[in-house]
């Protein structure tokens, strides 16, 4: 052991004393500021509810002022570095005495063998030995910093217990939100419970869910509130266009004062609200709106068949509902949904004999398409005019505002007409005049019969039918009018001078499966006589055209005309 080992041991403890002091120094330092720059923070975010992005920017200055203040204030006491000779400089100053200790100290080193007269180093030593062994070195502590820092952290540490304490609320939700969640600090009035029409939504941490709304409905908020009630709350409201808000007033309801109700009267288009019922919000959440089913109905009027050939069996435009049909026509109802699927479409006949619903089924393998397939309802074979109507349930459950209404009407297969006539209307008992007719209808003709009744001198009367025309297959629209001659062959009919004959054409129309209609021609009337008779009357016959072609030619030469 050298002279000065005792001393130096002193002069190590003290060195590893003032590196932990500073070391202390440094924490209540970094301590103090952390504690000062947090409760700024603090103050910051409370005062202003800071957004996520907002709190991301306020932290990132936090953090660069915890920075600055560990170098300006920390700083100096990290970067010291002291070895044994710098400690005898501090405890010689301190001490106010000679340079000895650090020459002694110099003195021991190998070198200093070297530099000089052996016998002074020697006495130096000894000499320093001897007095050091009563010297202080605690007066070498930085004693005065460290009992200032400690006592500025304790009194920090201390103000941030006291308010963990007073307020752990605030506490608790400071540390959530600088970890970027975002609940709201306690508030004297509390947002217990939320409801938009009658859908309740819970609220996390302040942050109500999305509700979605269908189309036009009335929006209505129920509003549960708890500790200090306020004399109503309000609702802020703004559209994707963020132009000027609106605002929805919530007012107590009656014998409920923790109950605030309020509404708009038809929403239309997406929203955002907010809601504030005394010193309590909520954050801005969304409302949706569900669009309304949009829907394409489709009708197909199906002819019986004796009219499908005439071209009645195109089918009208999508989304006409009014529809005129030929008795025994069929109707195909269908429905295509236009935005969304759809879970449900139903039709209800409004006035048939036994007014019914029928649910509309999807077609195999077209989920996008519903058609009616029921086969006991009226629109299988109309035979008188159906009202009707259609409405629809989406997968939201959803459905038109106003079912969609129809009509089918009946639309008239027109009576055949029919026309005939003869040249000579006196004939002789066996003569076989020349009857033309003429014959029109829609879609056919079936059959053209001939009633005859002869009446006699004494008033006596007889009917008789013949078949002019028996069609099979009808004759069809293409061949129509049908124009013809027939020579009435009056031999079998054994008639006598003096008879009358009336025949009058009856033409029926072809309608299918149901019985046609007929309708009837003028009568025709021939008289019967002799061959004078006859001649007679061709000769009158003759002279009234003569008589009518002079009267033309007189009126085109302007003869016999009044002045």
């Amino acid at each position: 052991m050298t002279q000065l080992g005792q001393l130096r041991r002193d002069l190590q403890t003290l060195r590893r004393r003032r590196r932990w002091t500073r070391r202390a120094l440094v924490g209540t330092v970094l301590v103090t500021a952390l504690v000062v720059i947090l409760t700024a923070v603090f103050c910051l975010d409370l005062a202003f509810y800071l957004s996520v992005a907002q709190r991301i920017a306020v932290l990132l200055l936090a953090g660069v002022a915890f920075l600055w203040a560990a170098i300006r204030f920390a700083g100096p006491w990290l970067g010291v570095r002291e070895s044994l000779i710098d400690l005898a400089l501090l405890v010689e100053r301190q001490q106010r005495i000679d340079s000895d200790l650090v020459a002694a100290i110099q003195f021991e080193q190998p070198e200093a063998r070297a530099w000089g007269s052996p016998e002074l180093e020697h006495a130096v030593v000894s000499h320093v030995a001897e007095w050091g062994q009563g010297l202080d070195l605690s007066a070498g502590m930085p004693g005065t910093p460290l009992r200032r820092n400690l006592v500025l952290t304790a009194a920090a540490l201390l103000a941030v217990a006291w308010g963990a304490y007073r307020y752990p609320g605030h506490v608790q939700v400071f540390v959530q939100r600088l970890l970027l969640d975002s609940p709201h600090y306690p508030t004297r009035t509390v947002i217990a419970e939320l409801r938009i029409n009658d859908q309740r939504l819970p609220i996390d941490a302040a942050r109500p869910r999305t509700v979605r709304i269908p189309y036009g409905q009335e929006l209505a908020f129920q509003v549960r509130g708890a500790g200090v009630m306020p004399g109503q709350g309000e609702v802020k409201l703004r559209g994707p266009d963020d132009g000027q808000p609106l605002a929805v007033t919530l007012q107590p309801a009656d014998g409920r004062p923790a109950l605030f109700t309020g509404s708009l009267p038809r929403l239309r288009t997406p929203l955002r609200y907010q809601l504030y019922l005394g010193d309590a919000f909520t954050d801005p959440a969304e409302i949706d709106v569900i669009p309304l089913p949009v829907v394409e109905p489709r009708l197909t009027a199906i002819p019986p068949e004796y009219a499908r050939s005439a071209g009645d069996d195109r089918p009208p435009p999508p989304g006409n509902l009014q529809l005129a049909v030929l008795e025994g026509s069929r109707v195909e109802v269908e429905v295509w949904p236009r935005n969304k699927p759809l879970r449900q479409v139903t039709l209800t006949l409004v006035d048939p004999p036994q007014p019914a619903r029928r649910a509309l089924a999807p077609v195999a393998g077209e989920t996008q398409r519903w058609r009616l397939t029921a086969a006991d309802t009226p629109l299988a074979r109309v035979t008188q005019p159906v009202r009707f109507e259609i409405q629809v349930t989406d997968l939201d459950g959803l459905s038109l505002e106003t079912p969609l209404r129809g009509t089918v009407r009946l639309r008239a297969d027109r009576e055949p007409s029919v026309s005939a006539q003869v040249v000579h209307k006196v004939v002789l008992p066996t003569a076989r005049p020349q009857i033309r007719f003429r014959v029109l209808d829609d879609y056919g003709i079936r059959r053209v019969l001939l009633h005859l009744e002869r009446t006699r001198e004494d008033g006596s009367a007889t009917r008789q039918t013949l078949t002019i025309l028996d069609a099979d297959p009808p004759r069809s629209r293409e061949q129509l009018p049908l124009v013809e001659r027939y020579a009435l062959d009056l031999s079998p009919l054994q008639l006598a001078k003096g008879d009358q004959l009336k025949g009058v054409l009856e033409a029926v129309d072809f309608r299918g499966s149901t019985p046609g209609r007929s309708a009837m021609s003028e009568p025709i009337v021939l008289q019967v006589s002799d061959e004078s008779g006859v001649l007679a009357a061709i000769a009158s016959a003759d002279e009234d055209a003569e008589q009518r072609l002079t009267s033309i030619i007189n009126r085109q030469l302007g003869i016999g005309e009044s002045p």
